[in-house]
């Protein structure tokens, strides 16, 4: 995997203080071997409107943690609004600023045909490649025609690349 779990003792302070408070099913996770960075990660699901999605929170890292690495309870109450009324049924959904990816993840396990989540952040891109690959390993296949694809947006630019 992407991630190397790291065990409490580590001697990466944000994992030993994660340990022992983490809630039930929770996994933590440590170092990116992709990129080499040090990071805290919470793999949990969150339930939004009958629907199971697993959320990778990163935690006690600069970059993410900040806005676009956490969970958001606005998210989870627009998921359970958008699911409620329909409106990503057969649709063609793309998240800007997708953060987590909760929204384009439940849009692509409720009837969307398809799904691209977009960010601005490259950890936050990787992020959320390695959830797509999370959700299709817990969750099974996705209910729209093909994965959610991950694409960078830079607000500056003018091109998805």
């Amino acid at each position: 995997p992407f991630w190397e779990v790291e065990l409490a003792g580590s001697g990466h302070d944000c994992l030993d203080a994660l340990v022992p408070d983490r809630e039930e099913g929770c996994e933590v996770w440590g170092h990116d071997s992709e990129s080499d960075e040090e990071a805290c990660v919470i793999v949990r699901d969150v339930v939004v409107a009958g629907t199971a999605i697993t959320i990778q929170e990163v935690v006690n890292d600069g970059v993410l943690s900040n806005v676009g690495g956490e969970l958001w309870e606005a998210a989870e109450l627009l998921g359970q609004v958008l699911t409620d009324s329909g409106a990503m049924q057969d649709r063609h959904v793309v998240e800007v600023g997708a953060g987590l990816g909760l929204l384009g993840f439940l849009a692509a396990r409720r009837g969307a045909r398809s799904v691209a989540l977009t960010d601005g952040v490259p950890a936050l891109i990787r992020n959320l490649e390695r959830s797509v690959a999370a959700n299709a390993d817990r969750h099974g296949p996705w209910e729209c025609a093909e994965p959610p694809r991950v694409f960078r947006l830079d607000w500056t630019e003018t091109t998805i690349k």
